[in-house]
């Protein structure tokens, strides 16, 4: 299994590292793929943008009307997803 946070709140120009857990039985696969996606009708800003390693950045224009989901996917193809809530400081 994987698992991230399933809620967090980060302001704007910051940036956040997700932690992560991928759990399995014998000589399994550990790696994480890492996407970003924004609710319905709000757009990603320049500048936000989710790394590898599970690092999340805020741009300072990053909107605080819709949500941000963040997404952990296993290399089993489980994943997990967290609901950022962007914040104006």
């Amino acid at each position: 299994g994987i698992s991230i946070e399933a809620t967090k709140s980060i302001a704007k120009g910051a940036n956040y590292t997700f932690p992560v857990t991928v759990q399995g039985t014998g000589n399994y696969d550990s790696s994480v793929v890492w996407s970003l996606d924004v609710e319905s009708g709000g757009t990603i800003a320049s500048g936000t943008k989710i790394e590898q390693t599970g690092k999340l950045t805020i741009a300072a224009g990053q909107g605080t009307s819709k949500a941000l989901y963040v997404t952990a996917t296993a290399a089993n193809g489980q994943s997990s997803t967290c609901t950022v809530t962007v914040t104006s400081s």
